[in-house]
């Protein structure tokens, strides 16, 4: 998907090539949801993390790589050149107009289509799924998984890191215990 976005940005398209993959490049690396990302301000970022509304309206705190903080910083530059000014939120159209939940849900679609993927679902969760599984892959623990993505309990997050075939047998067979005792 991002090489396919950076190849349309040498085209016409260039202002929602860098949008949508900065769009990407977010939920990729927060694990955040499409309703958070979509009503981002630059005034919710910090450089360690994201204040968001979550569900039912509720602020929280997301940390924030520093790669994730560098895309942003990109995107802003970009579109301060862009616009000529500051924009309040962080994803607008090309008038400088916050994206609609709807637009947002547009992005993934369109891409779903350009990339012909078929009987797969492409959306803003599919990648919150994505930034689970590879955050424990990474090594990370479920419990600090669980208070980046914000749930309440932990059998939520176990719906989310649910790990099927090579990736369970390899994680097996890396973090077996009988790999640390001489028998």
């Amino acid at each position: 998907m991002l090489r396919y976005l950076r190849r349309i940005k040498r085209k016409d398209h260039e202002f929602t090539s860098v949008r949508n993959t900065c769009a990407i490049k977010i939920l990729l690396g927060t694990g955040i949801r499409l309703g958070e990302m979509q009503g981002l301000r630059w005034s919710d970022i910090n450089d360690t993390y994201l204040t968001v509304f979550g569900k039912n309206r509720k602020q929280e705190t997301v940390p924030m790589s520093k790669k994730v903080y560098e895309e942003l910083m990109d995107w802003k530059k970009y579109q301060e050149k862009y616009f000529n000014s500051n924009i309040e939120y962080i994803f607008v159209d090309r008038s400088g107009v916050q994206l609609s939940y709807e637009a947002c849900k547009g992005i993934f679609k369109g891409l779903q289509s350009a990339l012909g993927f078929k009987d797969v679902r492409l959306s803003a969760h599919t990648f919150r799924h994505t930034f689970a599984q590879r955050y424990l892959l990474a090594g990370g623990d479920p419990f600090s998984l669980q208070r980046i993505l914000r749930h309440t309990n932990i059998s939520m997050t176990e719906k989310y890191t649910s790990m099927w075939g090579m990736a369970l047998q390899e994680q097996n067979e890396k973090y077996n215990p009988l790999n640390n005792i001489d028998i």
